[in-house]
């Protein structure tokens, strides 16, 4: 998908949401928010794996102390 294509697909998407007509500066805008939040859920999803690998390591080492 080139440069116009996406422009084109993201005013596609998002329009019918935005009562007045979105600029190439809005699709910009949209674009960067969407990429930002992808980040966020990416590393968001990343330190829960880490917690959870954690625990679990706790937990096996817990284990063998006690047993």
């Amino acid at each position: 998908m080139n440069k116009q294509e996406f422009v084109k697909y993201t005013l596609d998407v998002w329009q019918p949401y935005y009562e007045n007509a979105l600029t190439n500066q809005d699709v910009a805008e949209i674009t960067n928010n969407m990429v930002n939040f992808m980040d966020l859920l990416i590393n968001w999803d990343k330190e829960a794996r880490e917690a959870k690998n954690n625990l679990a390591k706790l937990s096996i080492t817990d284990k063998k102390m006690k047993g």
